[in-house]
């Protein structure tokens, strides 16, 4: 697959695909087809190369089944084309507006370069082409047989797997080819879930932080440190921005820092997660040492061999850097959420090698007493000017809010950016018609000072003003809840049992208002503390369901058993 586990990430492989798939009005028979007899083939194709693919069509039958009006139904479609890994749309006569959109999104306005394919049908032939984005493509043939032009279509989605995404299908051999291939496709699961989270975290924060320069000065003041030193310990409470400013930390490095600077990291998504298993997390730094160390002999399968293992890989590779003249910075965020982390972590209270830094992140409450010793420079709480700036950057092009309903976002709410995030996005995910009935909401708003509290507050009106979503959306947060890595779209699919459409509204939503979030192609809650969410007062019961994708429970309890 072209990617050999320990180095950087440099492979087309992507873990989950999605394929929109756009027509005009008249050719919903041919999509209708399509999704029926060729779809199957590419998600055969992708389950044999190590991933998973969706697709996503919006048919109008469907729709007219919920209650939104154009406006709100052609955001979704937006949102989705942009999302999008792969643009197929079938032309003929009759045109739409939402066409037009899908067509600008999905393929025009495309600085992805996402692949795509489209299906030209005159009134009196049909005609084929494809493109690699960006408004080309070019005529191949004219064929009147309709099956023979799904084919046409399917083939180039099938070559298009293979050529864009390395998704090439299986791969003959012995079993223990067989059992090597899977193995590394764990390693390119975790690698890519890893790379996309820093992505995340990079991208859906504003340029520049506000109020922690004295943090990166102590991160820095940190790396020129001499002679060898303690790991440092990043002390924060909940949604004050750890992740978040690790992340651009590591960023920062990468782009600017030295070429002989090694940086390995690694996020917990949450408590319970298979990122929170010291097996997995010290296994991959350890794959990665010995990659640029050289070596290649196999990881030791005893929990306390591995830890051993990879004390001793610290010692080999500082005397690497030590030659180098670099430095290697490991940093993982969310440290206090390892399974037993005092007893995996036992090293973090020695002083590193030569040229090894360590930096960890914790919650303030969380993390084990001997920790205490270490270095621990806390994130500061914003002030009120500075959750102001994080409330107009989130408002920045839209007349959603006026200055007085900014303000009183960031100087009535508790400084806490998490908080300041999920309010404002909240606020501006509502049609408010007036100021007057926009000054009501904020006012409701900021009696929840909590973040669980104003969580819940959102989750209640947002089944209010969508009483036909409310049962979906207990469904949808009680499978992500459990799930603890998250989810696939398609298995939220499977597992639930709603419909397409009703499920991408939910997510939607529950998206827009920052309650999910997408990160590795998984659906996930949007931040691991806020497990308080799937407390909400929604009683539904979600039937029991058996599932083997991504760690889920083998049954779903009640929302009632959470509370």
């Amino acid at each position: 697959m072209g990617w050999v586990p320990g180095s950087p990430w440099t492979s087309k492989w992507q873990f989950s695909l999605s394929v929109y798939i756009s027509c005009s009005p008249d050719c919903q028979d041919l999509v209708s087809s399509l999704m029926e007899d060729y779809v199957p083939l590419w998600q055969k194709q992708c389950i044999d190369g190590g991933c998973s693919l969706t697709p996503c069509h919006f048919q109008p039958s469907a729709l007219a089944q919920y209650p939104v009006n154009t406006d709100y139904m052609m955001s979704v479609c937006s949102t989705e084309c942009d999302r999008s890994n792969i643009f197929v749309c079938f032309l003929k006569e009759k045109n739409s507006q939402s066409l037009k959109l899908e067509v600008e999104h999905g393929h025009l306005n495309n600085p992805l370069a996402r692949p795509s394919v489209f299906l030209l049908i005159p009134s009196s032939m049909r005609s084929k082409s494809a493109g690699d984005g960006g408004g080309g493509g070019e005529v191949l043939e004219c064929v009147e047989d309709g099956s023979e032009s799904l084919q046409w279509v399917s083939e180039q989605i099938q070559t298009i797997l293979r050529k864009e995404f390395s998704v090439g299908g299986v791969v003959e051999g012995d079993s223990e080819e067989v059992m090597g291939r899977m193995g590394q496709l764990e390693d390119m699961r975790a690698e890519w879930h890893q790379r996309k989270t820093l992505e995340h975290y990079v991208h859906r924060a504003p340029p520049e932080l506000f109020g922690v320069e004295t943090v990166y000065d102590r991160l820095e003041e940190y790396m020129r440190e001499e002679g060898p030193v303690l790991p440092l310990l990043l002390t924060g409470h909940p949604g004050l921005g750890k992740s978040t400013l690790l992340a651009k930390w590591i960023d920062r490095m990468e782009r600017g820092g030295s070429k002989t600077n090694l940086i390995l990291y690694h996020f917990v998504s949450c408590l319970g997660s298979s990122s929170a298993e010291p097996g997995v997390i010290f296994g991959r730094l350890l794959k990665k040492i010995r990659y640029v160390c050289g070596e290649a002999s196999s990881l030791p399968t005893v929990p306390s061999q591995l830890m051993e293992s990879f004390t001793d890989s610290l010692e080999r590779l500082s005397v690497a850097k030590v030659e180098e003249g670099g430095m290697a910075v490991i940093v993982i965020d969310g440290a206090d959420l390892i399974k037993e982390c005092e007893q995996s972590l036992y090293w973090l209270l020695q002083p590193l090698p030569q040229n090894i830094r360590v930096v960890l992140s914790a919650n303030e409450e969380n993390y084990p007493d001997s920790w205490r010793a270490l270095p621990s420079p806390s994130i500061p709480t914003p002030t009120a000017q500075e959750m102001q700036d994080i409330v107009e950057y989130m408002v920045a092009g839209r007349d959603s809010l006026n200055l007085e309903q900014v303000g009183a976002l960031a100087v009535e709410g508790p400084a806490i950016p998490l908080w300041g995030v999920l309010a404002t996005q909240h606020a501006l995910s509502v049609s408010a018609a007036t100021s007057e009935e926009m000054d009501a909401i904020i006012d409701t708003l900021v009696t929840e000072q909590e973040v669980e509290d104003l969580t819940c507050l959102i989750l209640r009106e947002l089944e209010e003003s969508y009483p036909w979503m409310a049962r979906s959306i207990e469904q949808v947060l009680k499978v992500i809840y459990w799930s603890r890595n998250g989810v696939l779209f398609g298995e939220l699919l499977d597992i639930t049992g709603l419909a397409d459409t009703l499920l991408r509204l939910t997510v939607c939503e529950l998206q827009r208002r920052s309650i999910l979030q997408t990160c590795g192609g998984l659906l996930q809650l949007t931040h691991h503390d806020r497990s308080g969410c799937c407390s909400t007062q929604v009683t539904v019961t979600c039937r029991p369901v058996k599932v083997c994708c991504s760690g889920l429970s083998n049954s779903l309890p009640t929302i009632s058993s959470l509370q």
